[in-house]
This record gives C-alpha cells, structure tokens and sequence, in this order.
C-alpha cells in the first residue's frame, strides 16, 4: 500500500512543481530599510519592511543581492509586513534595500526526494504510522487516565482532559477544535506527559511563528525539568516570537552546544592536552568537538521542536522520535504530513483546524488536489465522519472557545462549524470589552455597507489583487478615530488591537499607506491578508470585502460550500477578533453578482440581523474641515475647495471641482479615461493646453482607437490632435481605470470616464492624498519602471517611432505598435 501512496504523492508533486517552473521558478521582491538583528549561530539575521506582494516560505533557501554582490541565507519569517532572515555574511548594520530570491522549487523538491529514498529503502520510514494517518488503517485505542496537578498554565476542561487522554491513548490521535479553543495548550500538555515518560517528541508546524506559539506553553511546564537547558528540549531554527527570547540561552541548539563543550573543556585532563596543541591545531580540536556534540544533542534531545519544511530537510534533521506531533496541519501539503508522520516509532498526533487555512498550491490537475492540496482531515476521512455524524475512535474535537465574545463566536459557528459548533466559555461572556469608543457602536458586530456611495474596483497591473479606493478610504477613518481613543500604538511598536483583514494584498497595501499617512503611524500590522493575518487575533478587526463594481466577484465572494477555499478564508478573517468584528462591504453588489447561497451573502444577512449599521456618510468625513459635501450641492452653485479636502462629487459638481484642481496644478496632471469622445476632449482641452504652456506635464491613458465604441479615423485624428499640442498619450488594451491626479497628491476616481462623460448619473471621488496617489502609480505601472520618475508613457515603436499599444497577459506585459504592429519589451 505505501508504495502506491508514495507514487501518487509523487505524481502530485511533480505536478506543483511544473506549475512552480511554468510560473518562473522563483519569488523575487525588493527589500527595504533593513537592520541587522544581531548573529545566530553561524548566520546573521536581519529585519526588512515588505512593500511588495511575495509569498516566502518560512526556512526556504534564499539568494541575497545587495549592490551587486549575492550571498545565500534562509528566511525565517514574514509577519506583521516585516520580514525576517538569516544571511550567510554579515552585511553591515543598515541596509536601504536588497534583492531577495527564493527558489519555490527547493522545498517541494527536497520532499520528492525523500519520498523516493522511502521506495528505493534508502530511508527509514514507519509506512504502518504514515498509512494510518491518511486513513489507510484505523487507529489503536488504549484506555489512558490523565489527572492534571496545578502548573504554570491554565487548568484543562473536562473536553480538553478527554482529549489528552485520548493522544496518550491511541497511536494516531486528531485534535481539531476552532480558533481560540485551546488546541495548542491540549498540545503541550501531551507533549510534557510523554516527556515525563521518557518518549522524545518531534513538534512541528509551518512557521516558525507557530512553531515558538506551541513551545512557548511546552517550556513553561518542562522549564523546571532537570534536563531543561542541558540538551533535552532543542528549539531547532530561530526563536521570532518575543515572548520566547527569554529562554533562547537554554533552548536554541548553537547555545546549548556552546555551553555544553565549555563544560567538558573544563576538565583538566582536557585543558592540559589542549595547551600542549598548537594554536591552529586546537582550534580544529575544538571544532571537532562542537560538531560531535552538535551530533548528540540532535540525535539525543527529547523533544525537538522546529518548522515542517526544516524537518523534511535531510541535512538539517536525519533521526526518528517515538512521537511526532503535527500543529496547524491543515496549513501543509498532504505528503508532508505523510512523510513527518513515517519519522515516528509509536505515536502521531495531529492537530489543527481543518476549517481554516488550506496549502497554498500552484497548481491545478487533480492529481494534486487528491495527493498534494487536500489536508489530512479530509484525506483520512475524519471530516467525512464527522459530515455523517459517525464515531471516529481518534478524532478528539474542542468545542469551547475562550478569546471571541459570544456574538462573534456565534456568527462563525453558525456560518463555518455546522458538524462541530462552537461554544463560548462563560469567562469570555464575563470578560471586559476592550476601551472601543461606543460613540462608535455598542455592539460586537458592526457594519458599513458602501452601497450608496456606489464604490469602484479594480486589479494592480499585472495581478488579480483588487484595490478599491472609497474603501480604504472608509476603513482609514475607522482606523484613525479608534487610533484617536488610543487603540493604536504611538508612531511604531506593535499594534495588538486594531487591525483590518482583506483578501487581497493590493487592498491591504493601500489602507496601510493612507492610514499611515493620516495617523503618522510607522508600523506594518494595520492591514493584512487573510493568510498573513494567521496566528494574529485584535481585540477589533475591521475585515473589508472590497470586491465591488468594476470586478467579476472572486472565489473568496462567490465561495458556496464548505469545503471551499473562499469559505476557510473567510473564516479566518472573521475569527481573528476578540471583542469587536466590524464588516465593510457593497451590499448591493453582493446581492446583484453573487449567488444567495453563498458565504459572502449569508455573512452580509447575519450583520443586517445581529449587526450595528454604520452610515458610510458619517464615516467618511474625519472632521467638517477635510470632507467637502459635493453631492447635495445645488447645481450652478459656486463650490468652495480646500485644497486638502476630500469629498464625493455628482455630475452637477464634478466639472468645476475638477477644473478647479487642474488650473491649480503646478507640476503633473494624468488622466486615465477608457474611452475619449471629440466633445469630452474638448471640455478640457483649453485648461490642459494653459497648463501646459506652464511646463506641467499632460498625461492621457486611453484605449486604442479601435477599442473605442465610435472605431475609425476619427479617433485616431482626435488622438494625433492631443499629441501635437504637446499632451503625452498612451494606448493601453483592454483598460477599465477611471481616475485623474494632480501633481502627485489630488487623487479622483470613480465610474465616470472624464473624456467621454454624457450627462449620467455618477459618483466620484476626491482624495487629497500623496500616499493614495503614489499608491495608484504603483498599482498602474510596471514594478521596473517605478525605479525612475514615475511616468505612464508608452515607448516609441523602435521601427517607425508611432505609437505603441500597452497589452498584458498571464505571461506579462509588451508593447505592440499601433501602426506597423512591431513588438516592444519593456525596458
């Protein structure tokens, strides 16, 4: 049987990582403002803010540049926008910006390979175990009897007691159980009884954020263990979380091999043979015993704790455990699971929650969804017994929940937890509400629906991510008058209690930096995806559903069953708060685009029902001084602008507020405007030409002319007419942006095409904002072309000098000439 297994998993593998070399092999980002952390082990670590979209796997290899030179190190962590990693050189103390690499075919590679010494017997492997655990043999139940004692962390509940018996009990054991219900405190209990025992115990999970969660509650009941600190509790890899730091000395391996050989070289028999060596030879002497007591503690260390992808690493880690124990399991590709579980002599216990982060997967064939993306709990038929309401003799499930108030913790059960429902412990019901402003909302679940103020999405250039600017706008208010009642930390530091979860990173990105901008804040927590917001509860989360007119909904919106990824995404955005769960979404458009039987629909009902509604209107302006109210002034009525001020405008008063702002620019106007009319153009072209006259550059980003509904010679004259007066013009295929800004720091967008626009009724949007305006460039143009002056031109066609037409693809973007069809690479 494990044979076959084996060369499914394989097939699986095989499949991601031709998807990996179709998509280019590897993740490539920019990293900026990077400060040495100090040394660890043989590696410096250094910290970097994260400004760009990546996924970077916790201990994956990595290359380095920094002006031109590479050095190889490892990642340790991406957390809170900031990541952290180890570079084989020390590279000085700051560093403004390198170029980090990371192959994404090392890590599903290194498991192929270990997968394929299983089959050849080159590796020792307990097939029995690893088989068990995907469902392939029940499990062996004993009876077991715990009788907890009073320690240094919170006494069991009944449920939870039950559950440890039954990991001490059965040889494959599964812990499932909600956010918040304790399923890491369950973990480092079992793991100190079978410490207790004698048993060694591989602890694992996917990050190594994770990883320090579940070993910081394991040390606070071994800490006191004759052996702690002398080898037999080893944290393999970096300590990232803070909490932690404090027993590095006595955990981390570098640290205990030190103290170790320290303690033998003080023998006097040893110290006398070392003084009769030569320098350079002692010092090889000493090698020599660092790497042979390194050996040692690897191999006879009693619990071990470190991240899934280090532990498939043969040269990190070659040893079996009595026990391994397997945390987040969800979050891990199928044959990982299966290879950590075949490195145990006895006894498997995985936990996790088989509702919430599915593995991330490149590809899409299906024998990776049967062998590589589907999670152990669907894979061993425990989510299959639970469906038919059917005994599983090693499932354990934790119903009880201790961090979300009741109102929270109901809406998730209701929506995401049908056949294990969540029960709210009576000390969360009595627990204090955080200091949140009740001027604000009483209530634990608060929403804004955008639907009058008609909001507009769209996608960065080059992505699926979705940005919506009136909702980052919205969720930048909420944030700044929660930061104003001091939820917010001072200038940086940590922000633990207000947050906001999207599902896009582009929507993330963009509420950091107007939220930044407003409150002066220098942190990287106030927005997140969903997958970066793992592992970290607010006491309010803010969670923006930003899909909106402009887009198809996405799968995370249109998500209807349960086992869908949309569906364990969104509840991971809901359960990352505590006291307060606010929802910002366009109703309308979800009840128009998305079917009614999906999440997204079901989420926006229980809000209307048990929910606190929020006027976006109140919303928007932050005080009288900054909003200017363009909608319910009377038409012909003259309209007094500051020049800091946002607001929403209508047809009746959009025309003189933005010719306002364009006689006031000093430096650069931009217009993106998908289709252009002979009248529409010559609304502005009087104001354009003056201002150009002035040396302020004129950019226009249009659709080619036969992309235009009135095709012909026409609009090509039209466009000559533009480029002759001076006005830069770029063609751009298949564009649905419509904004404008003024000398980088007034931002309009919104429905209406400036240059075409007949008397309909539309809404835009006004933002006095240099962050929204430099995040706009950035999501409208190519990642190598930011480096330079922003500017939105189009090259010149390298063979007759006309113009060229921008067209993206999943393969990226080209020029193409509108005259003789030469194609153009970006440069």
């Amino acid at each position: 049987m494990s044979s076959t297994i084996i060369k499914n998993m394989i097939k699986g593998l095989d499949a991601e990582l031709a998807a990996v070399h179709k998509q280019g092999g590897s993740s490539q980002v920019e990293l900026r403002g990077g400060k040495s952390k100090g040394k660890v082990g043989d590696g410096f670590l250094y910290a970097f803010t994260l400004t760009d979209q990546v996924y970077l796997r916790d201990d994956a290899p990595i290359e380095i540049t920094v002006e031109g030179e590479r050095v190889g190190g490892r990642m340790v962590s991406e957390r809170d926008g900031i990541v952290t990693l180890i570079s084989e050189k020390g590279l000085g103390s700051r560093l403004p910006s390198v170029h980090l690499k990371a192959d994404n075919s090392i890590l599903p590679q290194q498991l192929r390979d270990r997968l394929s010494e299983i089959i050849t017997g080159d590796s020792y492997f307990n097939s029995v175990l690893a088989d068990k655990v995907i469902g392939h043999d029940r499990p062996r139940v004993s009876e077991f009897s715990y009788s907890p004692s009073p320690d240094a962390l919170r006494m069991p509940s009944d449920e939870q007691k039950r559950a440890i018996e039954l990991a001490l009990g059965t040889d494959v054991c599964y812990l499932c159980g909600a956010q918040g219900t304790g399923k890491t405190t369950t973990v480092a209990r079992v793991i100190h009884q079978l410490y207790r025992k004698g048993h060694s115990v591989l602890l694992v999970s996917d990050t190594n954020f994770a990883v320090d969660t579940a070993l910081e509650k394991v040390f606070k009941l071994l800490r006191n263990e004759q052996d702690f600190g002398l080898g037999a509790v080893v944290r393999y890899g970096p300590i990232v979380k803070k909490e932690l730091a404090k027993f590095a000395s006595n955990v981390l391996l570098d640290n205990i091999v030190e103290r170790l050989c320290i303690k033998r070289q003080k023998s006097k028999r040893k110290a006398r043979y070392l003084k009769q060596l030569r320098p350079e030879t002692a010092v090889l002497v000493l090698a020599k015993d660092l790497e042979n007591v390194r050996e040692e503690v690897m191999h006879l260390c009693r619990v071990m704790a470190t991240t899934a992808h280090m532990a498939c690493d043969k040269d990190q880690l070659d040893r079996m455990f009595d026990v391994v124990v397997i945390d987040d399991a969800s979050t891990l590709p199928l044959p990982l699971v299966y290879f950590l579980s075949g490195l145990a002599r006895h006894k498997v216990l995985i936990a996790g929650d088989f509702q919430q982060l599915p593995p991330i997967v490149r590809a899409n064939n299906p024998a990776c969804e049967e062998w590589f993306k589907k999670d152990v709990f669907r894979k061993s038929g425990v989510v299959a017994s639970l469906k038919a309401g059917e005994y599983h003799e090693g499932l354990a499930v934790l119903h009880s929940q201790y961090k979300m108030r009741e109102p929270i913790s109901r809406l998730v059960s209701d929506l995401f937890y049908e056949h294990t429902p969540i029960v709210t412990d009576s000390r969360v019901r009595g627990r204090r509400r955080s200091n949140f402003p009740t001027e604000l909302g009483a209530k634990e679940l608060l929403y804004v629906d955008t639907s009058s103020v008609a909001p507009w999405a769209s996608q960065r250039q080059g992505t699926r991510s979705t940005y919506n600017f009136l909702h980052a706008l919205v969720v930048r208010n909420i944030i700044c008058r929660l930061g104003k009642k001091g939820l917010m930390a001072k200038k940086t530091g940590r922000n633990t209690k207000i947050g906001t979860v999207t599902p896009y990173w582009a929507q993330a990105a963009l509420i950091s930096a107007l939220a930044s901008e407003k409150l002066d804040y220098h942190g990287t927590d106030i927005a997140a995806t969903v997958y970066r917001s793992q592992h970290n509860e607010k006491d309010c989360v803010v969670v923006d559903l930003c899909d909106s007119i402009g887009v198809k909904p996405s799968r995370i919106m249109s998500a209807h069953e349960l086992d869908a990824d949309g569906a364990r995404l969104l509840n991971v955005a809901l359960s990352r708060a505590r006291d307060v769960l606010m929802l910002v979404a366009n109703f309308d458009y979800a009840k128009t685009e998305i079917r009614e039987n999906s999440f997204v629909r079901r989420i926006i009902a229980a809000f209307e029902k048990d929910g606190e509604p929020l006027k976006v209107e109140d919303i928007l302006p932050l005080g009288p001084e900054d909003w200017l109210d363009g909608l319910s002034t009377e038409t012909g009525r003259e309209l007094k602008m500051s020049p800091e001020a946002s607001g929403l405008f209508n047809e009746s008063t959009f025309y003189q507020a933005f010719k306002q702002d364009l006689m006031d620019a000093r430096k650069g106007i931009v217009i993106f405007s998908p289709f252009f009319s002979e009248r529409g153009i010559f609304r502005w072209t009087d104001t354009l030409r003056v201002k150009r006259e002035t040396d302020v550059k004129v950019e226009i980003v249009t659709l080619p002319p036969y992309q235009q509904p009135a095709a012909g010679e026409e609009t090509g004259k039209v466009l000559k007419g533009l480029e002759e007066s001076g006005f830069t013009v770029a063609l751009r295929s298949n564009m649905h942006e419509k904004f404008a800004m003024v000398d980088g720091r007034i931002l309009w967008l919104g429905p209406l095409n400036i240059l075409s626009h007949k008397d309909t009724d539309q809404v835009m949007l006004r933002l006095s904002s240099k962050a929204a305006c430099r995040m706009m460039t950035e999501m409208q143009s190519l990642p190598e072309r930011m480096k330079e002056v922003p500017s939105f031109a189009n090259p010149k066609c390298g063979k007759c000098g006309g113009l060229t037409v921008w067209k993206s693809s999943a393969y990226g973007v080209h020029f193409q000439c509108f005259d003789c069809g030469h194609r153009e690479e970006p440069k």
